[in-house]
């Protein structure tokens, strides 16, 4: 890390006080509505993750043994290093949008394996799967608001992402407990997979992938421009 040496930004923004930079952000919001869409969408897959750390409980509870857990972990590490690689690839062929909603699709399809699994077979897979959509969600928050935010506010639109999504991720774990307090593993799972299939189809719907805009064209006698 030492060794690297940072090259000046070429776009470069006057600095502003953090109190007027948090009191632009309603407006930012409110006024850019495929980033607006992005984070909602993004946010519902974030709920949709409540039900993540209860499967290895569930998994006790139906037979299995701490040492199948110690590999369900292993299972979800070496699933997210696989689909973070998968992923990159993904995104960058065909864009962040489709990473974001194949991972909503893995949570889904993970958390409704977990419903009624029994044996480590099933449990793997749903851990496996669980750690794909985990390696999508982190792959393409940052590239996606890259490919959104204008180039000289990258830092604010980056910022913005991350304190938008953590209410969801932070309240996700919470209102597990309490469903699962409440109901049953089974149910948790389920409200886990419809909240997941929500966001997929709010971000298939509303948000725009950011690479089908056409970029404007560059005014004539600069290079690239219409002369």
């Amino acid at each position: 890390i030492a060794n690297l040496r940072e090259v000046p930004y070429p776009e470069t923004i006057a600095r502003v006080p953090f109190r007027r930079l948090l009191g632009e952000v309603p407006d930012l919001l409110r006024t850019h509505e495929t980033y607006r869409w992005f984070l909602v969408g993004r946010s519902i897959v974030a709920l949709g993750t409540m039900g993540v750390g209860f499967v290895a409980v569930a998994g006790l509870q139906r037979g299995l043994s701490a040492a199948d857990a110690a590999a369900f972990a292993a299972v979800y590490l070496l699933a997210q290093s696989v689909g973070g690689l998968a992923w990159g690839l993904v995104g960058d062929r065909w864009g962040w949008k489709l990473v974001l909603e194949g991972a909503a699709s893995a949570l889904a399809l993970g958390m409704i394996v977990a419903i009624a699994a029994t044996g480590f077979p099933a449990f793997g897979l749903a851990f496996g799967l669980l750690g794909i959509a985990n390696a999508g969600t982190n792959s393409s928050d940052p590239n996606l608001t890259y490919e959104v935010a204008p180039p000289r506010q990258t830092s604010r639109y980056l910022g913005v992402t991350s304190t938008v999504i953590a209410p969801a991720l932070t309240l996700a774990p919470l209102v597990g407990g309490i469903v699962a307090g409440l109901t049953s593993y089974s149910v948790l799972f389920v409200l886990s997979a419809l909240l997941a299939v929500a966001g997929l189809v709010a971000t298939n719907r509303r948000f725009e992938e950011p690479r089908s805009r056409v970029p404007p064209l560059l005014p004539a006698g600069q290079p690239g421009g219409v002369g």
